[in-house]
């Protein structure tokens, strides 16, 4: 019984290898989808709450802000593993922006209550082409 499970234990841990790189490969490809035909812009430390009406929250904890038909703002949370289809961010504004180094807790769709927290990063423009 020993030898079976240290000769599995290896096919597994590949198992879960795949099954990360094909969830990353998934995320690239909506983040891609969502983007395209948008050029990114100069990344910025804030982001007005103006601005940050209507957002997409992505598994690989980046979120889309879409600030109009032709910009969108992208933050990639720095830390943010545990965002995911059934968390959500909670931010902690005081003022009318959110900036970079704000502290998010993720929180569970669930209830169950927080799950972690994560720092906001910069806000890139992503702007219509042409």
């Amino acid at each position: 019984m020993t030898k079976l499970l240290w000769l599995t234990l290896p096919l597994l841990a590949t198992a879960c290898a795949t099954t990360r790189d094909e969830q990353k490969a998934s995320v690239d490809a909506k983040l891609e989808t969502a983007l395209a035909g948008k050029v990114a812009g100069k990344a910025q430390t804030c982001l007005s709450l103006i601005d940050a009406r209507d957002s997409q929250t992505f598994d690989n904890g980046t979120i889309l802000y879409r600030a109009g038909r032709n910009i969108t703002y992208r933050n990639d949370m720095n830390g943010c593993s545990q965002l995911s289809w059934n968390s959500y961010p909670v931010f902690d504004i005081r003022g009318s922006q959110i900036c970079r180094g704000d502290i998010v807790q993720i929180v569970d769709r669930s209830g169950t209550g927080v799950r972690g927290a994560c720092s906001v990063g910069e806000f890139i423009p992503y702007r219509k082409a042409g």
